[in-house]
């Protein structure tokens, strides 16, 4: 079974990897750690655990047009993909890092633009209050600009300047013991800023609607409920932004807007993640850009998408071990990490006594080795129980 395992393992990071290197559009999302695609946990990963994701979200439409740059007027269809790698590393207990580098953006030109804009930041896992079932957090990110062209149609406002947002966390796990593992419902609220003064949207120096001359921000909001299971996780969204200070008149994606969502997460070994997924929008489909879509001859086309597909997948990388390692293996492995701990618990009186604070994480540690073994006994029958058809086939043969 480890060989077998091991060999997936080789064989799918040889897959994503060739993925990654043909340039697989893939959409940047604002999350790559736990929780759903647009809602962030307030759960940090693990010291020394690193992941991998690759995010598409895609969209198009045809439709009938006479916009000058796409040449001849008449249908044509249109297709709006972004593409991004994510890695997300653990560097302590209450730490997670993160970097998520655009590999792909379209543009509405004929080969669109490689390597984008970079995203780096870091969450911070706040102390559970007022029980261990509510956690909070908070997540920094910084934005530096690499693409060649930025203010792109059927894209939310960018510009060629640096970016930074901050983010309260928010989670709620209906089993604080594995949070991870049972339904949670999440909460975001953040303020982002551009550092965009000076910037000339459009190239047109003369063009008062295309210059900068305040900070764009807004403030984005995200709420979301997760349902996860043996082998799928079920999850639903709601994410939206409001603009504090708009960018000038000639920029794209200067509305408010808010979107909802479902996906579907298959997990088929338990270092590997792939997810399906869908959106709307759910605010109207307003344009406050001058000129408007209308007036450049894309009035058949929405302001923001009117949906996306997503498709994505995420795999454990680090500790190397986790991909060679069985689900039954794991939980052996973290029985002997704890014996000390059980130790105390049949303590004969020898030792010193216990503070308040060692008994209670003695306590949690019992708990979950108790809920351990009640799903390693699952795993076990499982496996007896699909012995037992295999010899039925068997001898029915």
């Amino acid at each position: 079974m480890r060989f077998k395992e091991s060999r997936v393992a080789s064989w799918t990071i040889l897959i994503v990897l060739v993925v990654f290197v043909n340039g697989v559009q893939a959409a940047s999302v604002a999350n790559g750690g736990f929780g759903l695609p647009h809602v962030r946990a307030a759960w940090v990963l693990d010291k020394g655990h690193l992941t991998a994701n690759a995010y598409t979200r895609f969209w198009g439409r045809t439709a009938p047009q006479s916009y000058a740059p796409f040449g001849t007027p008449g249908d044509r269809a249109v297709w709006d993909l972004h593409t991004a790698f994510m890695l997300n590393l653990g560097v302590g207990a209450q730490i997670e890092l993160e970097l998520s580098p655009v590999l792909y953006q379209s543009d509405q030109s004929e080969k669109g633009q490689s390597l984008h804009d970079i995203q780096a930041g870091a969450t911070v896992a706040l102390p559970s209050w007022p029980t261990p079932a509510v956690q909070w957090g908070a997540r920094f990110t910084f934005t530096i600009p690499q693409g060649k062209r930025h203010n792109l149609l059927f894209e939310e406002y960018s510009a060629s300047a640096y970016a930074f947002s901050c983010a309260g966390l928010l989670s709620y796990a209906f089993d604080p013991v594995f949070p991870q593992e049972a339904p949670s419902l999440h909460f975001n609220a953040g303020y982002h800023l551009y550092n965009d003064i000076g910037e000339v949207l459009t190239g047109d120096y003369f063009d008062p609607n295309s210059q900068v001359i305040r900070r764009s921000q807004w403030l984005g909001y995200s709420l979301g409920l997760l349902l996860p299971g043996e082998r799928f996780d079920w999850g639903a969204e709601c994410y939206g932004m409001h603009w504090l200070q708009q960018p000038p008149k000639a920029a794209e994606g200067r509305e408010d807007h808010l979107y909802g969502g479902l996906f579907l997460t298959y997990k088929p070994l338990h270092w590997l993640r792939f997810r399906l997924g869908g959106e709307i929008r759910l605010s109207e489909d307003s344009d406050e850009t001058v000129p408007s879509l209308a007036d450049r001859g894309l009035g058949e086309f929405p302001n923001y998408n009117d949906w996306r597909l997503q498709l994505g997948v995420q795999m454990n990388v680090l500790p190397l071990h986790l991909l060679r390692t069985t689900t039954r293996e794991l939980f052996i492995r973290r029985a002997d990490e704890r014996r000390e701990l059980f130790e105390q618990i049949i303590d004969d009186g020898s030792r010193s006594p216990a503070t308040a604070s060692e008994l209670e994480r003695i306590r949690a540690e019992r708990t979950r080795a108790e809920k351990e073994l009640e799903r390693l006994q699952k795993i076990l029958d499982r496996r007896k129980e699909a012995e037992k058809r295999a010899q039925q086939d068997t001898n029915n043969e």
